[in-house]
């Protein structure tokens, strides 16, 4: 599962709404799946996937 948002969308004019309902999100998840889940930033998705698509070894 990947998660794509905005911060004006998480941060909602100041209230924060999004990134509670985020870290609620991200606890359910924890809480349903434990050590299945792989938290990881976007920059590290894009060197496994860039991996995965290329015959050689990709170095960032």
């Amino acid at each position: 599962m990947v998660i794509v948002t905005h911060w004006q969308s998480l941060f909602s004019n100041g209230r924060r709404t999004g990134l509670r309902i985020l870290s609620e999100v991200c606890r359910r998840v924890q809480g349903c799946l434990g050590e299945q889940v792989q938290w990881t930033h976007c920059s590290e998705l894009a060197r496994i996937i860039a991996a995965q698509d290329s015959p050689r070894q990709v170095v960032f």
